[in-house]
């Protein structure tokens, strides 16, 4: 955590140095309680530390795997390329510990549980294991570590009872009642018309959102031809319930320090990408970020990926166009004490696919457009006239317009290492683009 609030104080050194030994006692923890567990001297049924023949007492999740999930975002975000392979490593350390958690027996139901006992037991559902599922899936396109259909733990609980401030207030707002496992709450959404139990856990449209993703990842995988649309019909109609059932509120008449923002942000923004996975294989580019080299990764947004025309291709590219209207209003202020760093990472793939969907567009003979393509066209229009573009930025086509626009906005997203590299990325891409 200091290594992290060392990179928002722009101490870029100091987080770099205390990021390091950060790891380097987190690893250690790590290989002592595994170690520990192989040879049967503790197990996590036991208490919450583990004690070395030395004495040095070693903490046990959730504790270190949640220090382990932070390390891992820090190598993530700030890079460079060696330390993002250093995440990848770490990610399969962390997917052995989550998934020690996966299987355990709940017992949130038990009247004579404690606060503290449930609070860290609920810490697991929702971050250690549940919230991993993608992490870096998401970020480079790689294998998720963990499977969820491997993961038999219920859905996280209603928000009340998570931020009761006090054990009375846990008490008071507490629903012992048996909850739905993650995998039946996904299945059911793909395939029954049945309403989704999210309404009081906004998180927990969250959690289905990273899993649909997941899904979605795997359903490509397993196409023969990965470029190809997949039959989008199931997971259409999954994401529009979620939609209609998560109160998460909107992220254009919401403030970036609304405490529910960062749950609004981010749903909308996984929302987004779920649609546009559903129309568009973007693993080439994603897979570019993992380099942290600005040529690289603006090689693969020129190269690009096939997107097929279809209501479900130009619906990705309007909802893409509500992201930019968001961040136009806002700004970039969300990348500061909001919780919302994975948005502005979500906001600019959703980018990405905009802009290469209008390169798409412009392939084509304006009177061949939909109706459909043609309103989403116009709104992409609108919403890029609130943009200052240069006089010459300003004539050209509405896919290079929207990249500058996007530069713009994205100005102040230069916390992270891997923001800059990409909004140098993008610049480069714009600017080489013009010139063709």
């Amino acid at each position: 955590m200091a290594a992290c609030g060392a990179r928002y104080l722009r101490k870029a050194e100091l987080a770099l140095n205390l990021h390091k030994v950060a790891r380097k006692v987190t690893l250690g923890q790590v290989f002592v309680i595994e170690e520990s567990m192989l040879i049967g001297l503790a197990s996590l049924t036991m208490a919450p530390q583990i004690r070395t023949p030395d004495g040095l007492r070693i903490e046990q999740p959730p504790s270190v795997i949640l220090a382990l999930l932070i390390v891992t975002g820090f190598s993530l975000w700030n890079g460079p390329a060696d330390a993002c392979r250093e995440a990848i490593l770490d990610n399969v350390l962390l997917a052995e510990l989550s998934c020690l958690e996966t299987n355990l027996e709940e017992d949130h139901m038990d009247p004579e549980i404690s606060w503290e006992t449930w609070v860290e037991k609920e810490t697991m559902i929702r971050y250690c294991v549940l919230y991993f599922l993608s992490l870096v899936n998401i970020v480079f396109d790689a294998t998720p570590p963990i499977r969820y259909s491997g993961v038999q733990l219920s859905l996280p609980c209603a928000e009340a009872e998570w931020t009761a401030p006090s054990a009375q207030d846990w008490a008071r707002n507490r629903r012992p009642r048996a909850r739905i496992s993650l995998k039946d709450a996904v299945d059911d959404l793909l395939n029954s018309s049945a309403p989704t139990p999210i309404s009081d856990s906004p998180f927990t449209a969250i959690i289905i959102l990273h899993t649909l993703l997941q899904k979605i990842w795997y359903r490509r995988q397993g196409s023969w031809d990965k470029n190809r649309p997949l039959d989008a019909g199931p997971f259409r109609n999954a994401l529009d319930k979620l939609e209609s059932a998560a109160d998460s509120g909107s992220e254009s008449t919401m403030s970036p320090h609304n405490a529910r923002a960062s749950l609004a942000y981010n749903f909308h923004s996984l929302l987004r990408l779920a649609r546009i996975h559903l129309c568009a294989s973007m693993g080439n580019c994603l897979a570019a970020y993992k380099t942290h080299d600005a040529s690289k990764i603006s090689q693969a947004i020129a190269i690009g990926f096939p997107i097929e025309r279809s209501i479900e291709s130009s619906k990705a590219a309007l909802s893409a166009t509500q992201s930019f209207a968001a961040l136009l209003k806002f700004g970039t202020v969300h990348t500061s004490g909001s919780g919302t760093l994975h948005y502005i990472f979500n906001t600019f793939h959703s980018m990405i696919y905009l802009i290469k969907w209008l390169e798409s567009m412009e392939g084509i003979a304006a009177i061949t457009w939909t109706e459909h393509e043609s309103q989403t066209i116009s709104s992409i229009e609108s919403t890029v006239k609130e943009v200052e573009l240069r006089p010459e930025q300003a004539k050209l086509s509405l896919s290079r317009r929207v990249a500058f626009a996007c530069l713009i906005i994205f100005k102040a997203a230069n916390t992270w290492d891997l923001q800059t590299v990409l909004v140098k990325a993008l610049h480069e891409y714009a600017t080489k683009s013009r010139a063709d």
